[in-house]
Formats: C-alpha cells, sequence, structure tokens
C-alpha cells in the first residue's frame, strides 16, 4: 500500500431532543434511606461469641478446610438461608453457620440439597464437639433453630436427635 487511506470523516453529533414538558414519574419518590439504617444490627447475623466458642479464633472452610486468606477469605455462610420476613433471629444459631471460603460462598454448589444436608451435620458435629468440651452451651437461639428445622425442613430434622 503506497498511499493511506484518508481518515473517515466523523458523522454529525446527535442532536438533543428537547421536551415541550418534562417526563412523568410513574412510580413513587425514592427516599434517600440514612446511613444509619443501613448500618443496623441484623437480627440474623452470628453472635461472634458463639462463633468462638464453636470454632475457635480461626476459621476454616468446610470445603476445602483451608484458612482464611487475603485473597479467599472465610466467610459464614447461612446454610438455610436468613429467614425472610418474619422472626430472623432464629437464623443466627451456630447451628445454622458454615465457614465458607469466598469463591465457594459465591457460587451456586452451596445451595443444592446434599450439600446443605452435609453442612448442617458438620455444623452439628463441631457444636455437639464444643458442647462436650465445655467451651459451649446450647441456648434459646440453638433451640428455637432446631424446632424451625423439624417445622419448616423435616428432610433435615433426622440431623437434630442428638438434641433435645
Amino acid at each position: 500500500m503506497l498511499y493511506p487511506k484518508p481518515p473517515k470523516r466523523g458523522r454529525k453529533p446527535p442532536t438533543p431532543i428537547r421536551r415541550k414538558k418534562s417526563l412523568q414519574r410513574h412510580s413513587e419518590k425514592r427516599v434517600a434511606r440514612s446511613p444509619l439504617r443501613r448500618m443496623t444490627h441484623d437480627p440474623a447475623s452470628f453472635r461472634e461469641a458463639d462463633v468462638l466458642a464453636v470454632y475457635g479464633p480461626d476459621l476454616r472452610c468446610f470445603q476445602t478446610a483451608r484458612p482464611s486468606l487475603p485473597e479467599q477469605p472465610v466467610e459464614k455462610h447461612h446454610i438455610l438461608g436468613r429467614g425472610g420476613r418474619g422472626d430472623r433471629s432464629v437464623m443466627s444459631s451456630v447451628l445454622n453457620m458454615a465457614p465458607l471460603r469466598w469463591d465457594i460462598h459465591q457460587g451456586p454448589l452451596r445451595d443444592s440439597y446434599d450439600q446443605r444436608a452435609v453442612y448442617l451435620r458438620v455444623a452439628v458435629s463441631h457444636v455437639m464437639n464444643a458442647a462436650g468440651q465445655g467451651t459451649y452451651e446450647l441456648n434459646d437461639v440453638d433451640r428455637a433453630f432446631v424446632a424451625y428445622v423439624r417445622e419448616k425442613h423435616p428432610e433435615f430434622s433426622d440431623l437434630y436427635s442428638a438434641i433435645g
């Protein structure tokens, strides 16, 4: 190619739309939430004292048995969810907690029936070991969670036969 092609001519920029009257809002006007409301305590969050008593200071992933790393932190997963509407404090039991690495926590594997059953079984064994060692004592939230599972998730109720 001896001679380069001449540059393409640019298009004319589109002209802005001029409206005779402003657009009408069809939904309610949104009210900004205060930052304090966003930072309030979630009743479904796990109590740190319970987590420390059952799992110790270093959380390890249920799936990989690896500790928390800066690039792959271990997060506290609610095995049966956070509870939706109603009394969400029941879901804050350590019997509903599975420490998972971030990539596993984000993935779809954690929500399968078999995976939930495994996580619940491992959580029960951790809690019962801690209770046997005397570092943890079952509280009202744990008993309420067991009652919730027996009522709403009878397919998992056999895991809690050792708990009154």
